[in-house]
């Protein structure tokens, strides 16, 4: 998946999967390897906090308990560095 710009990823369970973690892995607006755990939640949404602008895989640590999605939050990434 390729965003239109670097955006966070979220993730959406309905079941309570607050002891599951997904490993994002991607790209950077750079091309530079991007890696970020995110911790599954109880019903709901978990977002991340680093900008992807490729994702390349997303590994579970274990099975989820309901149906999970995967999205883009509302956290960009911007091509410079401060």
């Amino acid at each position: 998946m390729t965003f239109d710009v670097p955006r966070n990823v979220t993730t959406t369970s309905s079941g309570a999967d607050g002891g599951t973690t997904y490993t994002v892995t991607g790209e950077d607006d750079y091309g530079n390897t991007v890696v970020e755990n995110i911790a599954g939640g109880a019903t709901g949404t978990s977002q991340g906090n680093k900008a992807f602008k490729k994702i390349t895989s997303i590994v579970a640590s274990g099975a989820g308990t309901g149906n999970i999605s995967f999205g883009y939050g509302d956290k960009l990434g911007f091509p410079c560095f401060v």
